[in-house]
């Protein structure tokens, strides 16, 4: 998918191409993005590598199954955060380039939903452990 989405963007030539060009390569000396998209292609590139490579759903390779999962989650986690959404506002109305880093307010924020959102996750499994446990019984002498 990145390569179709790399020949699009390029192949046009158009001024939206400044973008694309920040987040692959950085523009204007400015590579703030960079890091953060090429890590994620990685990700994705040793995620989807990992999922394709036959027996690997079997028993003794779940430690590298919890790793492609995982490699997978925050691949597309940064993609679509910080490869999505911040490269549409570089270069901005003005063409000018100003580079974005998270603030340690918009960290902390992100940690509080994470925090609220494993909470509720608790709270939700400890309610249905109950349920998820309790034996199956036959209902077809009925």
């Amino acid at each position: 998918m990145v390569i179709s989405e790399l020949f699009t963007e390029f192949y046009t030539g158009s001024a939206h191409v400044s973008a694309a060009k920040y987040a692959y390569f950085g523009l204007h000396g400015k590579t703030g993005l960079v890091p953060w998209t090429w890590t994620a292609i990685v990700l994705n590139l040793f995620a989807a590598v990992l999922f394709l490579w036959p027996g690997l759903l079997a028993l003794n390779r779940r430690p590298m199954l919890v790793a492609a999962c995982l490699m997978a989650f925050v691949g597309a986690w940064i993609e679509k955060g910080m490869g999505l959404i911040i490269p549409g506002f570089i270069p901005s109305t003005l063409h000018e380039i100003v580079e974005y880093a998270p603030s340690q307010l918009e960290w902390k924020v992100t940690v509080g939903i994470w925090a609220f959102g494993l909470m509720v996750f608790t709270i939700a499994i400890k309610a249905a452990l109950p349920t998820l446990r309790q034996p199956i019984s036959d209902h077809s002498s009925h």
